[in-house]
């Protein structure tokens, strides 16, 4: 069982910025998008590290990025427009998730 993002988002510009709650069970981070992302990026506003995978198993140990505290990502170009999954190795803070599609 997946635990369920808690997203609150945040319009500013043409930009969508969404709070994700961190987690010991992998929860979305991204969802695919029907529209075309154009940009993305992740903050790990977390004193814990965040793993993040295009796979919903993502874990500790199976993972594509590891994320320290306080670090940010940004998507490379061409932009990865599916979903973006992510866990911690703690539970105590969250994720800064900000995303740019075509429709905006």
């Amino acid at each position: 069982m997946f635990a369920a993002a808690h997203l609150t988002p945040v319009h500013s510009g043409s930009w969508v910025v969404s709070r994700v709650a961190s987690s010991a069970t992998p929860v979305l981070l991204l969802t695919g998008s029907a529209y075309g992302r154009k940009d993305a990026a992740i903050f790990n506003h977390s004193s814990a590290s965040l793993y993040i995978s295009p796979d919903q198993h993502v874990s500790t140990g199976s993972f594509a990025l590891k994320m320290t505290s306080g670090s940010y990502y940004e998507l490379p170009k061409p932009i990865y427009t599916d979903k973006v999954w992510g866990v911690w190795d703690g539970v105590n803070g969250f994720a800064m998730v900000s995303e740019k599609s075509t429709t905006e």
